[in-house]
């Protein structure tokens, strides 16, 4: 049981990580995506942001589609 949190918890660390530097390079490329929509400041502006966001997903928190259409609509469709 340990193993499966600790491996649990490096998979949303790992996609945290992708997530958060994906926005951050969207960011710097066009800053007004940044202002333009807060929902990707509030659920990917941080990685400790980031890995809560895939928590409450995985948990039934927030809703999957309300973290993916940020970034389906601003960042790039494939992400969806």
């Amino acid at each position: 049981l340990m193993w499966t949190l600790v491996l649990m918890l490096l998979m949303m660390y790992v996609i945290g990580v992708y997530l958060t530097q994906l926005i951050a390079d969207a960011g710097n490329e066009n800053p007004d995506i940044m202002e333009e929509d807060v929902t990707l400041k509030d659920y990917y502006g941080s990685l400790p942001r980031s890995v809560l966001s895939l928590y409450q997903a995985m948990t039934g928190g927030v809703d999957w589609n309300d973290l993916v259409m940020p970034l389906e609509t601003k960042i790039a469709p494939w992400l969806a």
